[in-house]
């Protein structure tokens, strides 16, 4: 769970008063993130469009690693388990013009 410091929590109503410099101390890595409050319910964190892009991108290898593992997994399948696509879709009750 991430922690945060006093001074990255804000209410959302306090973000809306003072937006500009809550954006421009993000932007300028005068804060990591900020934590916005609203209701008492934490509901979003602003951080710096570089740290996002850098959060996406671990999401998008993470996704790899388990795409590779699901087809090395099925790599491994004997060529007699092998199900054709017709056979699929006729269990599962698709017509191939559905697709």
């Amino acid at each position: 769970m991430t922690t945060y410091a006093r001074e990255e929590i804000m209410s959302s109503s306090e973000v809306v008063r003072n937006f500009g410099s809550v954006l421009a101390s993000i932007a300028g890595h005068k804060r990591e993130k900020v934590a916005i409050i609203r209701n008492n319910r934490m509901e979003a964190v602003i951080v710096p469009i570089d740290e996002y892009e850098r959060m996406q991108e671990i999401c998008e290898v993470a996704e790899q690693f388990e795409l590779y593992g699901i087809i090395s997994d099925r790599i491994k399948t004997p060529s007699e388990q092998y199900v054709s696509l017709a056979d699929a879709l006729e269990s599962s009750g698709v017509k191939t013009d559905e697709l």
